[in-house]
């Protein structure tokens, strides 16, 4: 049995601040009463986003209100979930963080700057935070490019036409992504580290 599988077997999901908690339960039961949370902390997958789609070359239409807000939920609102749960990991010396970022934030080309702008900020904040924490948490980051959701509902010929030119010839399935994060959540060799998952899209 691999570590993928047993890691699917033990986790349990929980919402707090936005962002989506994923937790193994292996010892002890995680629960939240009243402010305060009883038990472990052993992982966090930061996958809380906003994006506004802006034509690249349109810098008039990115206002501060835009940058503001974006940089708001996807900087900000990913440093204070990593805030909230420090403690718990630092005091059992064991605990991994994933962060969500982009290709976007690789390639500078994605639905509008600031999203580039906040993706790369993820990335850099994940290799400072794997520095700062270490050596009992870990933190890595993801970097898809295309994945098959809901996003691109309406755009689905869009969606093909951008698998047509991939070297792998496919778009990323959700699927595709999670076994990337249970990866970085078993691996305990790994951080500091963001894994590109994109069919070859930025080669």
């Amino acid at each position: 049995m691999g570590n993928g599988h047993l890691c699917k077997k033990r986790m349990n999901f929980f919402m707090l601040c936005g962002c989506c908690f994923l937790c193994l339960i292996i010892k002890s039961t995680f629960m939240v009463s009243g402010s305060s949370l009883v038990g472990t902390i052993d992982g966090l997958v930061n996958n809380a986003s906003m994006t506004a789609h802006i034509v690249m070359d349109d810098l008039d239409a990115v206002t501060d209100e835009v940058w503001d807000s974006l940089f708001r939920v996807n900087v900000k609102g990913m440093l204070h979930c990593v805030k909230a749960v420090v403690p718990y990991m630092k005091k059992h010396q064991s605990g991994v963080i994933v962060n969500m970022g982009s290709v976007a934030g690789m390639t500078g080309i994605g639905s509008s700057i600031p999203y580039a702008a906040t993706k790369a900020a993820i990335h850099a904040m994940t290799r400072s935070l794997a520095i700062a924490l270490a050596p009992h948490i870990r933190v890595n980051s993801i970097a898809p490019g295309a994945i098959d959701t809901r996003w691109w509902a309406g755009n689905e010929e869009k969606m093909y036409e951008l698998a047509g030119s991939l070297p792998l010839q496919r778009i990323s399935t959700p699927d595709d992504i999670a076994e990337a994060i249970l990866f970085q959540l078993s691996q305990g060799s790994v951080t500091g580290q963001v894994f590109v998952i994109d069919n070859g899209q930025t080669l």
